[in-house]
Formats: structure tokens, sequence, C-alpha cells
């Protein structure tokens, strides 16, 4: 009994001990867990102090992305940013002078600050409504020809070609206006001279299908093709010789666009960047790298120094490609944007999307003109006319839509393919529209006016290889 009741205050010694030693240590938890609340505390305090901060910089960074947007200015030589762009348009050949394209602000570009006059307000980028307003840029007004062209009461079908044995997903016309070259999902690019009445080139070596073509404005024989094997191709119309092939995306290469009065090229891919190239060296200039998902559409300003991109991300971006940067986020869309095209003045841009709309943007604002929803497919490719009077619009719908730039009211639907349209093309004088679609076929529409019959195309045109 004595050893046993020994044993039971051992027992008890013990347990008193761990007890103290427990009792001590949640005490500890206890004042490190006081200490914790305040640094909690004090991080919030300073979360919240951040928050404000980048909310002030994000204005005034949006305050400087205006100025970008609509500045047309070359850089002092005093930092190594305007170093770059100095040597960008000297190596390029490409030169900028003048007054701003965009009036209502200026620019100071030593301490970059925009200017604003008080007649401006700053854009509402959210997009969440529609703005129609008419366009008041001052575009040069078109020839008597070409302005009944753009201003006829109907366009009807001319002709149908039936030349592919895949869906024809690009095309594109020459700046001369006699070569049309479509783009296939059967590897080819074919050119076809409708004054001639026949097939000039048929421009093969791409390995895959191909997604997109166009002519050099620069060059008369020069036409470029990009394809889902991650290449871009520059080729003679004359001969049909590839030239050179620029390497460089890691993806499909989804669009491409020329850089009027240079030689310079941009190209969109999936691998979600677009990239600048030299197309006479055939080397990379630049890459454009910002956008979250692939990049689809691209395409310069003609007059101006801004690259546009539309992505799989629901956004366009405007870039100043000498410098590689984002300078304006157009967002509103609700799916992925396909197309992407500025009209002749530089000062509008047309943005086609996968949730069956067309945008029309005021690059002075960076804002919404209009939200065109008369597509009850999704909005593909979007191109401006001569003059930016009218505005063509694709559609999964299988139809082609005519707008005026002005009212941004629907004048024609163009409605004979039987699968989606996906490109369309205007001819440098508006006497032709040519739309390439699903259905391995493209059309050439036709302006129903009296002067555009008496001076076009041949009336034999009938009897070639139209379907």
């Amino acid at each position: 009994m004595l050893f046993q009741k020994t044993v039971s205050d051992e027992e008890d010694v013990q347990v008193k001990f761990v007890l103290g030693k427990l009792a001590e240590h949640w005490q500890q938890v206890v004042v490190e867990r006081a200490k914790l609340k305040v640094q909690v505390a004090k991080l919030e305090k300073l979360k919240a102090d951040l928050s404000a901060q980048v909310e002030s910089l994000s204005e005034e960074n949006m305050v400087l992305k205006q100025a970008l947007v609509g500045s047309r200015f070359r850089p002092t030589p005093r930092s190594s940013a305007a170093d770059s762009s100095a040597a960008w348009d000297a190596e390029n050949d490409v030169s900028y002078s003048g007054e701003s394209t965009f009036p209502g602000f200026d620019v100071d570009i030593d301490s970059t600050r925009a200017h604003f006059h008080p007649s401006m307000s700053l854009p509402d980028l959210s997009c969440t409504t529609e703005t129609s307003i008419s366009s008041t840029r001052g575009t040069r007004r078109p020839p008597a020809k070409v302005e009944e062209r753009l201003g006829a009461t109907k366009w009807e079908l001319g002709h149908t070609f039936s030349m592919h044995s895949g869906p024809v997903h690009g095309i594109a016309v020459s700046p001369s206006g006699n070569l049309v070259a479509t783009a296939s999902w059967d590897h080819l690019c074919r050119v076809y001279d409708v004054h001639l009445e026949e097939e000039v080139s048929v421009l093969a070596g791409h390995l895959l299908g191909l997604y997109a073509v166009k002519f050099s404005p620069a060059k008369r024989d020069l036409v470029g093709t990009v394809s889902s094997d991650h290449t871009c191709r520059l080729w003679n119309t004359d001969n049909g010789e590839c030239l050179r092939v620029l390497e460089g995306h890691t993806d499909e290469v989804n669009g491409l666009s020329f850089k009027q009065g240079t030689h310079l090229l941009a190209t969109a891919s999936d691998d979600k960047s677009s990239m600048i190239w030299d197309a006479e060296k055939g080397i990379p200039v630049t890459t454009l790298k910002g956008h979250r998902n692939g990049v689809y559409g691209v395409c310069f300003q003609p007059l101006g120094h801004l690259v546009a991109t539309a992505s799989f991300d629901f956004t366009a971006k405007l870039w100043d490609p000498r410098s590689a940067v984002d300078v304006q986020t157009l967002r509103g869309h609700q799916e992925d944007v396909i197309g992407v095209d500025i009209d002749d003045s530089g000062l509008l841009l047309a943005t086609g999307s996968d949730d069956k709309t067309c945008r029309v943007w005021d690059l002075r604002m960076g804002s919404p003109l209009a939200v065109l929803q008369e597509h009850s497919g999704e909005v593909k490719r979007v191109c401006f006319s001569p003059f930016g009077k009218l505005l063509a619009t694709t559609s999964g719908d299988t139809t082609v839509r005519l707008f005026n730039t002005s009212t941004f009211e629907c004048l024609h639907i163009l409605s004979s393919h039987s699968d989606h349209v996906f490109d369309a093309a205007w001819s440098p004088t508006a006497d032709f529209l040519v739309t390439a679609s699903h259905d391995r076929l493209w059309k050439l529409w036709q302006p129903k006016s009296s002067l555009y019959r008496a001076s076009s195309l041949n009336p034999n045109f009938n009897r070639l290889r139209l379907t």
C-alpha cells in the first residue's frame, strides 16, 4: 500500500509539472497571437495605403496613355527611351513631323505631362453602354466615281470563285486593284488577276493551313501569308517564289499587316504576342507582349505610328512599337476579339468579336463610338473602305454587312455564302469588294451604279471558273 501511494504522489507531481508547462506555453501563445493581430492591423493599413497609391498612379497613367494615343512626335534624345525611339525611326525609315494627328491636347514629352484642353474630358473606357455619335474626323473627299460607288443604293453579287479544296480564311486585294489573293486551309494561297481573268500564281510551301494574306503597299509583286505552321512567308506573286520564311513565333500565326511607306510587317500569334519584322531583311525588329491570350488580329495605323492588336483575352490594344509599349487597352467585348482595322484617317478603329458585335472606337479619346449588334453570329474580320466611308463586317451568320461610318447605320447585307464568312477586302477604288468563306468559295461584289457599269470589269468575266 505504501508503494502504491508513493507512485501515486509521483504521478501527481508529474501531472502538475506538465500542466504548469502547458499553462506557460498557452500564455506565450496568447501573447504571440496578440502581437500577430497588431502586425496584421499594420499590414491592412499598409495595404489600404498602397491601394490608394496604385489607384492614384493608375489615374495618372491613364492620362499619360491618352496623350500617347493622340500624340504624333519625334522623341527628344535626352533619355534611353528617346534614343531607342529615334533609332527605330532611323533604322526603319520612319519619319514623324508636323502637328499632332489628334487635336485636343498637347504633350510635353520631357515632363511626361498631358495638358488637356478645357473642352476635353477623360474617356469612360468601361464601354458598358452604347455611345452613338457622328464622326467629326476630317477625311479626304473621295473622287466622284469612288464616292458614287461608296454611296450606291445596292451592292450585288458579281462572281463566285471555286478555287480551293478547303475553307477560304483570308483574302486581300492588291494596291493596283487587279490582283486578289486568297488564303485557305488547303495550305495554298492563290493569286487571281481580275483584269486578265486568270490565275497568275499558286503559292505553295506552308506545312499547314493558312489564316491570312496581305499585299505589300510598297512592292507591287510582294505578298505575305501566315499559317498555323507558326510562320509567315513572303512571296513573289509574279513567279510564285517564296522569298523569305519569317520564323520566331512559337504557336499558330493568325494575322499580318504591312506598314505603309516602310518595309515593316506585323504578325499576330497564338503565342500571345505580335512581332514587328523588317520585311526587306527578313528579321524581327521588336516583339509586343502584354495580352493574356492568343493574338488574332493586327494592323498598323495608316499615317501614324500606332499598332493595334485583337486578342482572345476579349481586348484590343494599341502599341507604340518603337518602345514596345502598350499605350491603351480597349475593353468592352464579352468574347474573343478576332478582327481589327483602322480607317484611312487614323482616327477610327473597329473590332469584331465572337460576342456577335462590332465596336467602333474613337482613337482621339480611346472610347467607343458605337456597338453594332446587327449580326446573329460571331463577327470575324472587319475592314474600312477606301476613304473610310463604309465599314464591312464578316460573320458566322454567313453574311457581310456594310455600315455607314458617320451614322453607323447598316446600309447593305451581302448574303450568298453558305458558311462562315471570315474575311473581306476592298479594291483601292471601291469598284468591288471580295469576301472569303468557309464554304470554300470567294465572292466578288459590285456596287450598283452607272459609273461602275460603264468602266469596270470585262463583261465576259462570267465565262471564267465560277460556280
